[in-house]
């Protein structure tokens, strides 16, 4: 979510739900590629989108089983339209990182 306030009562927010451009960084850590060419939609897992490589481990009672064996970085990209009211206003992101070993 991005949020805007100028001491109001109530802070005007846009969703960032819905579609993004996605790729798994691998090697590609440091440097963003201009152009990801995959989609998944958050709130939402790598698995859900089917997009990490698949999990070749047998299912065990130890914890939850996964259909994705990557962790790891990934990159996510998407456009969207500030209002131009927002001009000169202070603005900030909020949300969940999706998981504990995110920066």
């Amino acid at each position: 979510m991005l949020c805007v306030n100028d001491s109001a009562p109530a802070a005007e927010t846009i969703s960032l739900a819905g579609e993004w451009r996605f790729e798994i960084a691998g090697k590609n850590a440091e440097q963003c590629p201009t152009a990801l060419t995959q989609k998944i939609r958050l709130p939402g897992t790598i698995d859900d989108a089917r997009l990490g490589p698949p999990n070749t481990k047998a299912p065990t009672l130890e914890g939850p089983w996964r259909l994705s064996d990557y962790a790891g970085s990934a990159w996510y990209q998407r456009d969207l339209e500030i209002p131009a009211a927002w001009s000169g206003r202070r603005t900030w992101r909020s949300g969940k990182s999706p998981s504990v070993a995110s920066r």
